[in-house]
């Protein structure tokens, strides 16, 4: 039962990629054709083009370098087994996190605000099994490594 559970969760994930790649593809073919040529490509009506359309101009465009958006979707890209841990643990720790905008000794773990974009959305996706503690060590110690290296060359001795 818990396999079935574990695939159903998967298939689910794997149809949220294949929306978003779905939609980012109808944005770039709106670029070059009209939303009537689409609509017919499609076998769909212009204006269920023109919603959709207003959907994809919602959604983010992979960072150059990265497989996705933003890091759930990286994450979600390898549960999906559409990256290998060589690949989520690169990305992971390459990322540009934004900073925290608490003080986190000021705030009980458990009511903390959750931020898109920080080191929080790796602790929730370890917390949720998304990935396992290899990959968040690894990613740790590459991006906190990344950051020493930024730190000593913007303050060199």
């Amino acid at each position: 039962m818990a396999g079935d559970l574990d695939d159903l969760r998967q298939l689910r994930v794997m149809d949220e990629l294949a929306h978003l790649d779905f939609l980012r593809a109808l944005r770039d073919a709106l670029s070059g054709h009209s939303q009537r040529e689409v609509a017919r490509a499609l076998g769909i009506s212009q204006p269920a083009v023109c919603k959709l359309a207003a959907t994809a101009d919602s959604i983010g465009e992979c960072r150059p370098g990265f497989s996705g958006a933003s890091i759930t979707e990286i994450i979600a890209r390898y549960h999906a087994d559409q990256l290998t841990r060589e690949q989520v643990t690169f990305e992971l720790g390459h990322w540009e996190y934004e900073p925290l905008r608490w003080e986190p000794s000021s705030v009980v773990d458990d009511f903390a605000p959750f931020e898109p974009g920080t080191w929080q959305e790796i602790d929730k996706a370890l917390g949720n099994g998304q990935i396992d503690d290899d990959i968040y060590k690894a990613a740790y110690r590459t991006h906190f490594q990344r950051l020493k290296r930024r730190q000593s060359n913007a303050n060199p001795a």
